[in-house]
């Protein structure tokens, strides 16, 4: 299968989006969508986007209910290509993977101490919009960044790896709280940040998909990232909770 993307933030096509995948995923296994290309016994079937393709890999899970793991390594290969480095912005530590921003909230908190993105108000939005302003004026990027993750190490559930929330344009009105790719990204910056030994298969589960103004959420995102001397070769995730709420057809005048 190949398919186009449009970014909702920029709103011209993106190489790559992991929720889509997983959407596309969820339909293949739920809707008629499967008839039309000939994989509704598929174990595996392989999507062609604008960066390379990626796989979508079914399994089923103790109650008989299938879901989709997207794997992505041509957006980790994209990250490393484009460069991986340490930065400050705005006085905050950050992250540049790729195209993503990443900023870990405890970096934030260590510059302003009373915000809480447990609550992102006003303030917090003022400040996570200069920490963008910053990084596109030091010309990170050859464009506006609209890829920005933040992330904590603190989750609700101790089993779990943290929590995300990915404000890719703070006063944009464009706060996701989930994102597939963001989740890789941060991922990366966990392995590329902290160099706690990780090799082989690492598994991440980060908390998301609540309110677009708190970090986190009630839903589980989770990355397995493969590790080998200290670089990240290849990812796969999983959100827990991908609905489809609509099906049926779309006629396009010519």
């Amino acid at each position: 299968m190949r398919v186009k993307i449009v970014n909702a933030a920029s709103k011209s096509f993106m190489p790559m989006c992991g929720g889509l995948l997983q959407v596309l995923g969820k339909a293949l296994i739920e809707t008629d969508i499967s008839d039309h290309f000939s994989v509704l016994e598929a174990e595996e079937v392989v999507v062609e986007t604008d960066l390379g393709c990626c796989r979508l890999e079914f399994e089923s899970r103790r109650d008989e209910e299938k879901s989709a793991w997207t794997e992505m390594k041509p957006f980790v290969e994209e990250c490393y290509t484009l460069g991986i480095q340490s930065i400050e912005v705005a006085g905050v530590k950050a992250m540049k993977v790729g195209e993503f921003l990443v900023v870990d909230a405890e970096d934030v908190y260590n510059l302003y101490p009373d915000l809480d993105f447990q609550r992102i108000d006003t303030k917090a939005l003022d400040v996570l919009a200069d920490i963008q302003k910053d990084f596109d004026r030091q010309g990170f990027l050859e464009h506006e960044n609209t890829d920005f993750a933040l992330y904590d190490l603190s989750p609700k559930v101790s089993s779990n790896t943290g929590r995300v929330i990915f404000p890719h344009k703070p006063y944009g009105e464009y706060i996701e709280p989930a994102c597939g790719t963001g989740a890789i990204a941060v991922a990366i910056a966990v392995v590329e940040t902290r160099k706690r030994g990780y090799t082989g298969e690492v598994e991440f589960r980060f908390e998301s998909g609540g309110s677009p103004f708190c970090i986190g959420g009630p839903d589980l995102t989770t990355v397995k990232l493969y590790v080998q001397e200290g670089r990240v070769t290849s990812a796969s995730f999983n959100h827990s909770l991908v609905e489809i709420l609509a099906a049926g057809k779309i006629y396009i005048r010519g």
